[in-house]
């Protein structure tokens, strides 16, 4: 069985207090991801600036106690796997790692030198580093440029038939995501075989019935990935 890393909760949004999720992140490998995109701003999963600074005011690397992962969608990007820039740049500080979701590469190489690149670059711009990660489809490439993300589906919660073995290059770091949630968890883990290594991810199976992030979904996900001894739920209003 793959005991993760750690695990990326993903899809804090402008309901979630910045206090809830630091409470949450005490004594546990978690890492909370924030999904950027200019059109959806303010919507649901999609937090508006002003929130985006309060989780960005309790980062590691700012001083505070909650790794963050800025993935980044839409046209945002697209400007970086196209142009090696984008306009988020200049809000990306104190995340900690930045995910770009886009698709099938057309130009691997390229893209992934592109985006290398693009992350040394956030780095001298913000004193701190910064882990660029890309999402594969199939099998993970052994390019150790990025980190890489197995999700089959692009995000839209899909489970798999089966999960791509490790790359062989052992320096190359991965991650596993699509459809897990609390009910699933254990038992994709134990899918993925203890060959497996890396972090998992998850977004849609970690909301409510209300489409709401919820933080009491995400402790059990944590207990039955097999992460530590049992933490009490979060009180909810």
């Amino acid at each position: 069985m793959l005991k993760p890393d750690f695990i990326t909760f993903t899809g804090a949004d402008d309901l979630n207090h910045v206090d809830e999720l630091q409470q949450f992140a005490k004594d546990r490998k978690v890492e909370f991801a924030i999904l950027f995109s200019e059109s959806r701003e303010g919507t649901s999963r999609y937090p508006e600036r002003d929130k985006i600074e309060e989780f960005r005011s309790a980062a590691t690397p700012l001083g505070g106690t909650l790794d963050l992962a800025a993935h980044l969608c839409g046209a945002w990007a697209r400007e970086v796997i196209e142009l090696g820039t984008s306009e988020a740049d200049r809000i990306l500080s104190g995340f900690s790692r930045v995910q770009i979701n886009v698709g099938r590469l057309k130009q691997p190489d390229h893209q992934i030198n592109l985006v290398h690149r693009w992350a040394r670059r956030l780095e001298d711009r913000f004193g701190h580093s910064v882990q660029p990660i890309l999402q594969c489809r199939d099998t993970f490439p052994d390019d150790a440029r990025v980190a890489w993300l197995y999700d089959c589906s692009g995000g839209r919660g899909t489970i798999p038939d089966s999960w791509p073995a490790p790359p062989h290059d052992g320096d190359v770091e991965i991650g596993y995501a699509g459809g897990m949630g609390p009910d699933n968890v254990a038992e994709i883990l134990q899918t993925i075989g203890a060959s497996g290594r890396g972090w998992i991810d998850m977004e849609s199976r970690v909301r409510n019935a209300h489409d709401q992030f919820d933080l009491n979904l995400c402790s059990l996900v944590y207990d039955r990935a097999g992460m530590g001894d049992p933490v009490a739920l979060i009180p909810t209003n």
